[in-house]
């Protein structure tokens, strides 16, 4: 399908590919697929936009840009605001960003925070509290986690 379209237009695809590459482990590669998806056409009847923001911010951060990660994280928390999944992976490349020393110290307290807005709108997923509770112990505040 990407062969028909070769001006890249057509998100669908592209998306799916990098999806895929992602999956692969081919992290840089999934960021040119997925950075072509981001910049084509959506269409709301095959696939809800935040996603493919969501899974370019991921791509990004797994090749060690974690400043454009969160920005894209935010595009598709833009997109839709109740997106816990964004929620979560914002919170967690935010947070350990900071605890890592590949981001400003500042953004522990905004990924704590975030990761405590998707908590508040889905409070049932384990995988969120597993995070908080991982993401408190490694910032030290043992009472919290």
């Amino acid at each position: 399908a990407i062969r028909l379209d070769p001006t890249d237009h057509d998100s669908l695809p592209l998306y799916h590919a990098g999806q895929i590459l992602t999956y692969q482990g081919k992290h840089e590669e999934a960021v040119q697929y997925l950075h072509k998806a981001v910049t084509g056409f959506f269409s709301p009847l095959t696939i809800r936009e935040e996603e493919i923001w969501h899974d370019y911010a991921l791509s990004l951060w797994f090749v060690q840009k974690p400043q454009d990660a969160i920005l894209n994280f935010q595009k598709a928390l833009a997109i839709n605001p109740g997106f816990t999944k964004a929620m979560n992976n914002q919170a967690c490349a935010a947070a350990y960003g900071a605890l890592s020393g590949a981001l400003p110290r500042e953004y522990l307290q905004h990924g704590l925070q975030v990761l405590e807005q998707a908590l508040a709108l889905d409070q049932e997923n384990t995988l969120y509290w597993r995070n908080a509770v991982a993401l408190l112990n490694f910032a030290g505040d043992t009472q919290a986690a």
